[in-house]
């Protein structure tokens, strides 16, 4: 990961969210409730569940977390996919 991108991991509490981000070996926290996300995040939630990248946690909380890259814009660069046993796609 370089200065150009920003890599995030998304968690969603039952009506709030908390995303940290990594860029240039700082942390960055931001929370708030679901439905007052900035737009750029709206938009990179919606293509996620659309795409089938949102997992749900088989025992929640959180209810689903979602990690992915952006460029310093907000601009989707790609999901980082988990393997994992604790999660569960999320039309499952």
């Amino acid at each position: 990961m370089n200065g150009d991108t920003i890599e995030y991991r998304y968690e969603q509490y039952m009506g709030n969210y908390v995303l940290k981000g990594w860029r240039d070996g700082r942390e960055e926290y931001h929370r708030g409730e679901v439905g007052k996300q900035p737009t750029w995040l709206r938009d990179v939630l919606h293509v996620a569940k659309v795409a089938g990248h949102v997992k749900k946690v088989k025992h929640p909380p959180p209810t689903f977390i979602l990690w992915f890259r952006t460029d310093t814009k907000g601009n989707l660069i790609e999901f980082i996919e988990l393997d994992s046993n604790e999660f569960r796609h999320a039309n499952g």
